[in-house]
């Protein structure tokens, strides 16, 4: 992270630097400078292996954020921009970490309800050091690579159907866009191309741009015109998530006596999922706050 502003706050800049910021400017600050930390920072994230990525709230929200980074057990921090706030949050191993020193049921209720807004999931680099011994450097074909982090994601909703839409470049073994539609947590079909190993990042990117574009397109058209094939029956972890979902809602509208009570249905199907129990207990709270 790197942080450019005009607030000489002491207690913002401690805040950031307990975040894990990679450099504070305050405004005026010499370009070159800036430039040259930059590079830096870019380089170092490179070699660590750090991953990012960027996202539209209002495309992909916060309960299927916390969704996400549980199944893929991901560990790193979400950076949420919610209007004129920023809140930071860390996961291990797909777990959201509390901050005791954070009004930590505020901060998932106000991001629970918001509507729109940016992301940013930055992943933890892995450990790697108690096999460094048995390292060995990368090589391809005689030519050194290294992946760029690159990519895109959208949501389409066709016919009552959701379709998650994945653009993602890939440098190793060669120049690749692969873009992949996923409905119902399965691949529907997947389109692959490559780009001039020449090519630079912005070039790259616009590559991206269009294709992705091309694809979504594609799935509007072709599931417009054909609906998918009948719907299996709904797994165990499919009946949970519809019922969350529906109570995220109703919660969002402010029904939260219907909220609870369709998670106390999960509940029955998954006691011990712990996004269900954080967000039952912080309606809970508000409820019993309310008198209700």
């Amino acid at each position: 992270f790197i942080f450019f502003t005009s607030c000489d706050d002491r207690f913002q800049k401690i805040r950031a630097i307990n975040m894990g910021i990679d450099a504070y400017f305050v405004k005026p600050e010499d370009p070159v400078i800036i430039s040259a930390r930059v590079n830096a920072v870019i380089k170092k994230t490179n070699q660590k292996g750090i991953r990012e990525f960027y996202g539209d709230l209002s495309k992909f929200p916060f309960v299927d954020i916390l969704r996400f980074c549980e199944r893929k057990l991901f560990s790193g921090d979400l950076v949420l921009w919610i209007g004129e706030s920023m809140e930071v949050m860390s996961f291990t191993s797909g777990k959201l970490d509390e901050d005791p020193e954070a009004d930590f049921d505020q901060t998932i209720e106000n991001a629970s309800a918001a509507q729109e807004g940016m992301f940013l999931l930055r992943s933890r680099p892995f450990d790697f050091s108690e096999i460094g011994t048995a390292k060995v450097e990368r090589n391809v074909g005689g030519k050194w690579y290294e992946e760029k982090k690159l990519g895109q994601l959208s949501f389409k909703l066709v016919q009552g159907n959701m379709f998650q839409i994945q653009t993602d470049f890939f440098g190793i073994p060669h120049y690749q866009i692969a873009t992949r539609v996923f409905c119902r947590g399965q691949k529907v079909f997947q389109i692959l191309s490559h780009s001039p190993e020449d090519a630079d990042l912005d070039h790259i990117a616009e590559l991206i741009k269009l294709q992705h574009i091309k694809v979504e397109n594609k799935v509007k058209g072709d599931f417009d015109a054909r609906p998918l094939a009948a719907e299996k029956p709904e797994t165990r972890e499919e009946k949970f998530y519809s019922l969350f979902q529906r109570g995220v809602a109703l919660s969002n509208n402010g029904d939260f006596r219907g909220a609870l009570s369709l998670w106390e249905k999960a509940e029955t199907l998954e006691p011990e999922n712990p996004l269900l129990k954080m967000n039952m207990r912080i309606l809970k709270d508000r409820l019993e706050r309310e008198g209700g």
